[in-house]
């Protein structure tokens, strides 16, 4: 068993208990609270893929995609390039933006190449394709 599911499946006894003492309480958030920080190494290309999907409304082309490119760059022994670009000059810039960079904690703690990269160049220049322009 993975150390994921070991968490899943002591977190889903905890739930079993009477929730009604502090301690238990206690004790779950901690146990949820801590997969924040686990190590997701030892998930198969599938069960990653199935991790991102199950947290995503959409994954293009497919899950099934997904784990194949996984297991593909794991047979070359790297992890996938993982990228997210924000422009922090636009007006949407906003906290739902943290949930993409949670994801993008999946994927770095599943052992894959992440880049986060917040807009430098046109948060100076402004946008230069003149579509903001009205």
């Amino acid at each position: 068993m993975t150390r994921l599911g070991e968490s899943v499946a002591r977190a889903s006894e905890l739930l079993a208990q009477d929730l009604s003492s502090d301690t238990t309480v206690e004790r779950l958030l901690t146990e949820t609270g801590s997969r924040r920080y686990l190590d997701l190494t030892d998930l198969s290309a599938v069960e990653q893929a199935e991790l991102i999907a199950g947290r995503a409304v959409n994954v293009l082309p497919s899950a099934e995609k997904l784990a194949e490119e996984i297991e593909s760059v794991r047979a070359q022994g790297r992890g996938l390039k993982v990228k997210l670009g924000i422009d922090p000059t636009g007006a949407d810039v906003h906290l739902g933006h943290t949930v993409p960079m949670i994801v993008l904690s999946r994927f770095q703690r599943m052992g894959h190449d992440v880049t986060l990269l917040i807009g430098d160049i046109t948060a100076k220049i402004g946008d230069p394709s003149g579509r903001a322009a009205g």
